[in-house]
């Protein structure tokens, strides 16, 4: 990885001209696949797992209070690990380019995490479960920012707002940055 002082392949004269690329449409389904997924990963388990399986495992009568516990230590990471990874996000250099590395690194911890919060009601004793389900709430929302914030950067970086592109590209992401 290399840093720089400056955002990678950036100068003074590539911010008034940046190089465009268009936009096909196996691109649009590329760059809306990963958003999709991350949607998808979302609503389902703030929505139904991590309720239903708080509920099912922990104090049915401190249920509403064990959700609380579990998902606001979470959400304080994500304030501050999206930020923070975008920032350097900005300023690496990879082989693969500045976004996907951490795109890769963070989906790939996600899903371990997801695998591991699955079978937590069978690896870590009843008594433990909270503070169990909480730590992974906070590593998922960690490696799930770790891959999203330099995710909602890619379409910024390839197209300006003056490239033929950019209505096409912005319209079709529109709602996952709304969402973000």
């Amino acid at each position: 990885m290399k840093i720089s002082k400056q955002p990678a392949g950036i100068d003074g004269d590539a911010v008034a001209s940046p190089v465009q690329r268009p936009l096909s449409s196996f691109g649009m389904v590329n760059l809306n696949l990963f958003w999709f997924a991350n949607q998808f990963h979302w609503q389902a388990l703030l929505a139904v797992v991590i309720p239903s399986m708080v509920a099912k495992f922990l104090d049915p009568a401190q249920k509403s209070i064990n959700l609380a516990l579990v998902v606001n230590w979470g959400t304080l990471v994500a304030v501050v690990v999206n930020p923070l990874v975008g920032a350097l996000s900005d300023y690496a250099g990879f082989r693969l380019g500045r976004r996907r590395p951490f795109m890769l690194i963070g989906t790939v911890l996600n899903v371990v995490v997801l695998l591991i919060f699955a079978f937590s009601p069978t690896i870590f004793p009843p008594g433990l479960l909270l503070a169990a389900f909480a730590l992974l709430f906070v590593l998922l929302q960690f490696s799930n920012n770790f891959a999203n914030s330099p995710g909602a950067l890619l379409l910024p970086t390839m197209y300006s707002r003056n490239s033929a592109a950019w209505p096409r590209a912005s319209t079709a992401c529109s709602t996952c940055w709304e969402r973000s």
